[in-house]
C-alpha cells in the first residue's frame, strides 16, 4: 500500500497541462466558428443582393422588350426641325436633333416652351429686333445672301410687330411677314432664333447690312373688283437688306421676331 508520491505529482501536473491546452483549444475553435458564421452570412447577403439585382435587370429588360414590341404611333411633323419624326421605344424622338431629350407626345408644347425660355434670356438688343434701310454705299453686306435654289422658301420666324418710325418700318418690313432667310440663318440652322440674336449686334458693330427674305401675302391688282385687297393663301417673296443700328427705340432693329408656329399663325390683312 505504499504511494509513489513522485509519480502522483507528475500525473497531476500532466493533467493540469492537458486541461489548460484543452481550454485554449476550445477558445480557438469558438473564435473560428464565429468567423465562419460571419463569412457565411456575408456570402448569403451578397447572393440575395445579386439575385435582386438580376431580377431588377431582368424586369427592366422585359419591360424594354415589351415597349419595343408595342405598336408605335404614326409619324408626326416636328415644327422645330421641320422634319417628320417617329417615336423611340422610350417615348423620345427619332429623326430630329437632340431627340433623346424630347417627348414625342409633346412636340409643340416643348417647342413653345423652349422658344419662350431661350428668347426670354436674350438681351434687349436681340429681343426687340430692329431693321432700317441705309445708304448702300455706306455699309457692307453681311455674309449670307439668300439663294432660292439652295434654301427653299420655308419660314422659321414671324415679324410679330414693327415699331413706328423704326428702321424696320423704313426698310419695309410688315407685321406678319414670314422670315425664310436672315443673313446666313434659315430653317435648318437658326438654332431657335439664336443665330439672329448673334448676327444683329455683330452687323451693327461693323456697320453691315443683313440680307433677308420674307414671304408675305400677295396684294391683288386695283382692277380686281373685290372687297378685300389681299388674295388669301397666295404669297410672294420679298428680299430686303436690313441695317442694324442704334435708334431712339429699343434694340437695334425695332421689330419683334418670334418663332413660326403654323397652328397659331394668322394671315395679316393689309
Amino acid at each position: 500500500g505504499d504511494v509513489d508520491v513522485y509519480r502522483a505529482r507528475e500525473l497531476r501536473h500532466r493533467l493540469a497541462c492537458i486541461r489548460t491546452d484543452h481550454s485554449a483549444l476550445m477558445k480557438n475553435i469558438e473564435g473560428e466558428l464565429l468567423k465562419l458564421s460571419a463569412l457565411k452570412n456575408h456570402q448569403t447577403q451578397n447572393l440575395k443582393n445579386g439575385q435582386n439585382s438580376k431580377n431588377n435587370e431582368d424586369h427592366a429588360e422585359a419591360e424594354e422588350l415589351a415597349k419595343r414590341a408595342a405598336p408605335k404611333p404614326k409619324p408626326k411633323f416636328d415644327p422645330v426641325s421641320g422634319k417628320w419624326v417617329v417615336m423611340n421605344w422610350d417615348g423620345s424622338v427619332a429623326g430630329a436633333p437632340n431627340g433623346e431629350a424630347r417627348n414625342f407626345h409633346d412636340l409643340e408644347g416643348r417647342q413653345k416652351k423652349t422658344h419662350e425660355t431661350e428668347f426670354q434670356k436674350l438681351s434687349d438688343a436681340t429681343e426687340t429686333l430692329t431693321v432700317s434701310a441705309m445708304d448702300n454705299d455706306a455699309c457692307t453686306t453681311i455674309q449670307g445672301q439668300y439663294d432660292a435654289d439652295e434654301h427653299p422658301s420655308i419660314p422659321f420666324a414671324v415679324i410679330d410687330g414693327v415699331d413706328a418710325e423704326s428702321p424696320a418700318e423704313a426698310a419695309g418690313l410688315h407685321k406678319g411677314d414670314l422670315i425664310c432667310a436672315f443673313g446666313s440663318a434659315n430653317y435648318e440652322n437658326h438654332r431657335q432664333l439664336r443665330a439672329i440674336a448673334e448676327m444683329v449686334p455683330q452687323a451693327a458693330a461693323g456697320s453691315q447690312a443683313i440680307p433677308i427674305a420674307v414671304l408675305r401675302r400677295k396684294k391683288m391688282s386695283v382692277e380686281d373688283d373685290v372687297a378685300h385687297s389681299v388674295e388669301a393663301g397666295e404669297h410672294v417673296t420679298a428680299r430686303l437688306k436690313i441695317y442694324p443700328r442704334p435708334w431712339k427705340g429699343r434694340g437695334l432693329i425695332g421689330c419683334h421676331i418670334v418663332p413660326y408656329d403654323p397652328a397659331a399663325y394668322e394671315e395679316p390683312h393689309y
